[in-house]
């Protein structure tokens, strides 16, 4: 039974960050080995995981939020910060450390990029959230951690996002000046080559702004309004995206294209999940998505150690590599990620909820 403060659950968002975090494993694994062909361009759109995430990020936040508001009352912004960081905060604290502790072994780590020297104020900045609002420590340890830092700059804004974007045309229409805005910052930003050469504009908050949107969008069509004639709507601009991406032609970036695309899939598994997307497996991994995403990039690095000797004596196909690769990197990111999820996350989950009661 449901406690009177429990915010009510839905089994397709649990599937959606399930569906995401095995996209994401899926881009990693196949970045290790493969090198070109049509597998690895199929595996490179697994990077749209991470857009995934965004969009239900945003669509359950501003769910939660809008339920805690009956329940929190006056306490309702500072109960949600606690919430948030007592979810991401300890096993960030924990990723770093594990990362930092395999930087100092090994200085100039592969696959996942060279890091150089540890250096004691990215680290800071990093445990800090504030990675984005410092260039040389965008892509700092842990690996993968930059999103982490979009989120949590994210869940700031929140507050003043649920009270200013009060109806569907408003978040639509935040989402068109959000992608006219990272389009305009991408070409100063190239006119300039400031960013060029360093890291790519993709990383930092501008250019992900119009996901979350999408997400709050998402929000208003399926749990605001409670209608889903709105619907239709979506549904004409996810038939535009195929169209535009097939013909590769459209004014729009094509990260924001395949992202309204995955919006309509969104909107489909919840007005009618299908078994085949919404099911117990996706659903666990959902559970422990936060906790995979952390932990893959370290195992990815050591199955990309093996391959690469493997490789150097036995010249496996690179196929079979891949599903080898992932097999691996699966099995033991879950046995790990569903430990850290035990007995990590859940208890500072609950910490922060007994810190609130206090």
């Amino acid at each position: 039974m449901q406690e009177k403060n429990e915010i009510k659950h839905f089994d397709y968002i649990d599937a959606l960050r399930g569906l995401a975090i095995l996209m994401v494993v899926v881009r990693h694994v196949g970045e290790m080995t493969l090198h070109s062909g049509l597998v690895l361009t199929i595996t490179n759109l697994g990077a749209y995981g991470v857009s995934l995430f965004f969009m239900t990020s945003a669509l359950t936040l501003f769910y939660s939020y809008s339920q805690r508001k009956n329940i929190d009352l006056s306490n309702t912004k500072i109960n949600f910060f606690i919430r948030r960081f007592f979810r991401i905060a300890p096993e960030f604290y924990l990723a770093i450390i594990v990362y930092t502790v395999v930087l100092l072994f090994n200085s100039h780590i592969h696959y996942t990029g060279k890091y150089g020297a540890f250096s004691v104020l990215n680290t800071i900045i990093y445990s800090a959230f504030l990675g984005l609002l410092y260039q040389p420590a965008w892509t700092y340890l842990p690996f993968g951690g930059w999103t982490v830092q979009v989120e949590m700059i994210f869940y700031a804004l929140i507050p003043f996002l649920f009270i200013k974007i009060t109806t569907l045309k408003r978040s639509i229409l935040l989402f068109f000046l959000t992608t006219i805005g990272y389009m305009f910052l991408n070409q100063i930003s190239s006119i300039f080559g400031k960013y060029n050469e360093l890291i790519s504009f993709y990383l930092i908050l501008p250019s992900q702004l119009p996901m979350f949107f999408l997400g709050i969008i998402l929000y208003f069509i399926l749990i605001k309004q409670k209608t889903f004639q709105s619907g239709y709507f979506l549904w004409s601009i996810y038939l535009y995206t195929v169209i535009a991406i097939c013909m590769r032609y459209s004014w729009l970036p094509e990260l924001y294209l395949v992202s309204i695309g995955l919006a309509g899939i969104i909107f489909s598994m919840a007005v009618r999940p299908i078994p085949l997307l919404v099911n117990s497996v996706t659903k666990f991994y959902g559970k422990i998505s936060y906790s995979l995403y952390l932990s893959h990039f370290l195992i990815v690095m050591l199955v990309w150690y093996l391959y690469k000797y493997t490789d150097r004596y036995w010249q496996i196909d690179r196929l079979y590599a891949f599903f080898v690769s992932f097999a691996i990197t699966l099995f033991f990111g879950t046995v790990i990620s569903y430990f850290l999820y035990l007995y990590v996350e859940t208890p500072g989950i609950r910490f922060g909820k007994k810190y609130i009661k206090r």
